[in-house]
């Protein structure tokens, strides 16, 4: 059973404001940001086995590169799999629905803040 997800989301803001957005969502979720390069569009992050004080049962990794469609749509482009403790790629045994939540979880807190500016 494959756990990697891979999705895309959309969001009709300019790519600077979503990438800005990603970054504060990522650390509001606890998150832990490996890879920060907005001049290449990529960002990568490992994300806790706990979200929001609920325990998930497994870590994630958020790998993610950006596809700027015009100047006011950006497009995450979103590969995310589970890892254990040392940030390997789980090839079984993960627990389901744990990507699919914090995946969820990333939008809305993204969405959120988009809003607010």
């Amino acid at each position: 059973m494959p756990y990697t997800v891979e999705v895309t989301k959309t969001f009709n803001y300019p790519y600077i404001d979503v990438y800005k957005s990603l970054y504060l969502s990522v650390e509001a979720m606890k998150g832990k940001i490996l890879v920060h390069d907005p001049d290449n569009q990529r960002f990568e992050a490992q994300m806790d086995k706990k979200l929001y004080g609920k325990y998930l049962g497994d870590r994630s990794r958020l790998e993610i590169s950006f596809d700027t469609e015009s100047e006011e749509q950006t497009a995450l482009l979103i590969t995310a799999y589970p890892v254990n403790p040392i940030g390997q790629k789980l090839m079984f045994g993960a627990r389901k629905g744990v990507i699919p939540r914090v995946l969820e979880a990333l939008q809305t807190e993204m969405e959120s803040r988009l809003e607010k500016e």
